[in-house]
């Protein structure tokens, strides 16, 4: 009996023993040790390059990270690849402080197991780099800048020189987010201005200044005065174009018919035609005529218009022709707070219309030249648009006739000037020379 008890003794004391080594080996195959030189670095805009030592223990990697707030909200990226040894985490926010850490990963028995240790390494997302969107000259020793709007910096930077290589510039702080323009004043007319934009933020009290915006150059103005063969005691009226220039031939008959009568009329471009038409844009330039904004390419109306539909067409017509437009029209007439205010940022006024030819709807040359005869009145702003034939015939029978009655064609800007005796305000919205509405749809 003693020795039967021995034996079942030694069997439990070697059961015990293997269990014991049994669970030594299994917790020592679920441990998952931690990741080494754990490391971040900005990589682009909005995204962080996180890279580590990789392990051959490892079947792959978590990654997780969250903004530094108080009660912060961990993502994870996952990276099942063992032999990896960085990830890209994108969409992060500029301005802001993440922190992330890496834990390596097994899979045993189809349950995950993470590394129990980690080390947290934190980074500063900066700015994104800056991008100037308008910068013009339309008064005497005066510049206006027009930048991306940056709802995550505290502030921007204005630096501009006189050197193309931007050497000593002179810096202006604006430090208000909001802002995204500023009028300079008080320069010599005829210099060349070098200018680039960058926004900043606060990380404490760190100031981390984003990448400057390509640098923009514009030649101050003198003022731009009424032009002096016009006389104010004679009639005026504006013939005015919209969705041009046409690759139909219609702008450039137009534009002979402006030359041989030597007048004068506005140009409400689509952004992308004036890119495809550059020739005609520049003869606008060259005949006196004035260059209208009609955003970039005509997809949008009303409250659906962007800043950009209009900022972008601004900065082709000056890359055609060294000069930014003066005027702008809304697609379809449909005004809103946010064209006005994007149109007051670059300088613009606005411009409706009195006499509406419907010539997008009748194509007759005739019922054309009828409606603008029987009832143009001085101070009128006439609407055409540059892309039918029937408007060009139109407008050959138009100018000379309307010469005849003793009308000046002029553009909108002298228009106003000459009839209400100053410059149309920029954001505001002219029917006509001397009367403003701004709620048309």
């Amino acid at each position: 009996m003693a020795k039967k008890i021995r034996q079942i003794g030694a069997f439990l004391i070697v059961l015990i023993l293997v269990v014991a080594i049994w669970a030594l080996v299994f917790v020592h195959s679920t441990t998952v040790e931690s990741v080494k030189k754990v490391c971040v670095v900005a990589q682009n805009e909005n995204e962080a390059l996180v890279s580590w030592k990789s392990s051959s223990k490892m079947d792959g990697y978590n990654v997780y990270y969250c903004k530094d707030v108080e009660n912060p909200e961990w993502e994870c990226q996952q990276v099942v690849q063992g032999s990896s040894d960085y990830v890209a985490i994108t969409n992060l926010d500029t301005c802001s402080n993440y922190r992330f850490c890496v834990l390596g990963i097994k899979y045993i028995n189809e349950t995950v197991y993470e590394s129990e240790s980690y080390t947290q390494v934190e980074l500063f997302i900066p700015p994104q780099k800056q991008q100037i969107t308008a910068c013009y000259s339309h008064d005497q020793g005066a510049v206006s800048l027009v930048w991306m709007s940056d709802p995550n910096a505290n502030g921007y930077e204005i630096n501009y020189s006189s050197s193309e290589d931007m050497s000593s510039p002179i810096t202006i702080d604006v430090n208000d987010s909001a802002v995204n323009n500023y009028n300079l004043s008080g320069l010599e007319v005829g210099s060349k201005i070098y200018f680039t934009v960058n926004s900043y933020c606060l990380n404490g009290e760190e100031k981390v200044v984003g990448e400057r915006s390509d640098v923009k150059s514009i030649t101050v103005s003198d003022k731009i005065f009424m032009n002096k063969d016009i006389d104010p005691k004679k009639p005026v009226i504006a013939l005015t174009f919209d969705d041009g220039p046409s690759y139909k031939g219609v702008t450039t008959r137009i534009l002979d018919l402006i030359e041989q009568y030597n007048v004068r009329a506005t140009f409400f471009m689509i952004g992308e035609n004036a890119k495809g038409n550059k020739k005609n844009v520049r003869r606008m330039v060259d005949l006196g005529c004035e260059l209208g904004n009609h955003t970039l390419n005509h997809k949008r109306y009303g409250k659906n218009v962007q800043p950009s539909d209009i900022s972008e067409c601004s900065n082709i017509i000056y890359e055609i022709t060294g000069t930014f437009p003066t005027a702008f029209r809304s697609t379809g007439g449909n005004t809103t707070d946010v064209i006005r205010a994007q149109c007051t940022a670059e300088n613009m006024p606005l411009y409706y219309w009195t006499v509406d030819t419907e010539d997008w709807k009748n194509h007759d040359a005739n019922q054309i030249y009828q409606t603008v005869i029987n009832n143009v009145k001085d101070g009128d702003i006439v609407l055409m648009h540059d892309i039918y034939p029937s408007t060009a015939q139109a407008v050959e029978w138009l100018i000379p006739e309307l010469i005849n009655k003793g009308y000046q064609l002029v553009t909108v800007s002298e228009l106003v000037t000459v009839k209400s005796g100053n410059p149309p305000i920029a954001g505001e919205q002219y029917l006509s020379a001397t009367h403003i509405k701004n709620n048309t749809h």
